[in-house]
């Protein structure tokens, strides 16, 4: 049996994407990684995977958010082209953001926990209100 700090230095570490479109990109994998859990019944991996996935779609320079902290850092990270995000990888994040939502209230309709469920399922609706998916 594996100690935690074993196991923690067998991982893999994976350089963190520089520029926008890397960081989109490592979502997309992300997603699909949670899509393969989900299909193999493992809701809590699959809820870790879309949840990665939403963490690289946060904060990205050039988009509107909430989080203040995040605001105050990406000024200085938008001199760099790399890092603008376009009209067309906006629509492209907020989509992605969309369906992670709902799938992450899906994997806590299989875990029975109704209440992350309607919240998730509610942040889904709150960025697109014609996301039929997230109302079922």
């Amino acid at each position: 049996k594996c100690s935690k700090m074993e196991e923690a230095s067998s991982r893999t570490i994976v350089p963190m994407p520089s520029d926008a479109r890397g960081k989109i990109d490592t979502a997309l994998e992300n997603k699909e990684k949670g899509n393969e859990f989900f299909k193999a019944g493992n809701f809590k991996k699959a809820v870790q995977k879309y949840s990665t996935a939403l963490a690289y779609t946060k904060g990205l320079p050039g988009r509107a958010s909430t989080n203040r902290v995040i605001d105050a850092m990406a000024p200085g990270m938008m001199n760099n082209d790399s890092n603008k995000i376009s009209v067309e990888m906006e629509t492209e994040i907020n989509e992605l953001e969309v369906v992670l939502k709902t799938n992450i209230a899906n994997c806590y309709i299989k875990l029975g926990d109704g209440e992350k469920a309607i919240k998730n399922a509610n942040e889904a609706l709150a960025l697109n209100p014609s996301a039929w998916k997230s109302m079922i």
